[in-house]
């Protein structure tokens, strides 16, 4: 199950042993530039209609992003999280909802980025992402209206916004 790297086809999604909780685009995940990079597809997901399984583990850039020519940010990491014990069935039924990411505040465990047989079980929710692709050019010289989309979009965060393509907005 690639659940980071594309979103999968709704029929074979319906026949997988895994519900999943969320995908959304992961804000800040683009590596920062003058043309911003793409971001990260971000999903969580726990198993379902077993008890357990085991997973294997091949995720490149974990720990060395992108590189991003001419002054511009690299795209985030990979990563691979598993929130042991979550009780993802019982939270369902406890708060009418599915997980957001939100509620994933307990600490992970962090897996390899390469390794084969590593448990998980169907109180656990698994959280993945794909790197971002990176920025090309210095953000400095994006254009203030494309830093206020992207801002509208949720695409960045305010912080970034102004710490990074120097942009302050009047949000009133």
């Amino acid at each position: 199950d690639m659940t980071a790297q594309m979103l999968l086809d709704t029929e074979l999604e319906e026949t997988s042993s895994a519900l999943h909780f969320y995908r959304r685009l992961l804000p800040n995940s683009g590596g920062h530039g003058f043309r911003r990079g793409g971001l990260a597809v971000d999903t969580a997901w726990c198993l379902y209609g077993m008890a357990d399984a085991r997973v294997t583990m091949l995720s490149n850039m974990t720990r060395v992003p992108s590189r991003a020519p001419g002054g511009g940010y690299p795209g985030g990491a990979t990563a691979n999280l598993i929130f042991r014990e979550q009780e993802p069935l019982g939270h369902v039924r406890e708060h009418g909802r599915a997980f957001v990411p939100g509620d994933l505040t307990a600490e992970p465990y962090v897996p390899p980025s390469h390794g084969p047989y590593i448990p998980v079980s169907s109180r656990d929710v698994f959280r993945a992402f794909c790197a971002g692709g990176s920025g090309l050019g210095d953000p400095l010289f994006r254009e203030t209206w494309r830093v206020a989309r992207d801002l509208e979009d949720e695409l960045i965060t305010l912080d970034v916004a102004e710490r990074v393509y120097g942009v302050v907005l009047d949000r009133e």
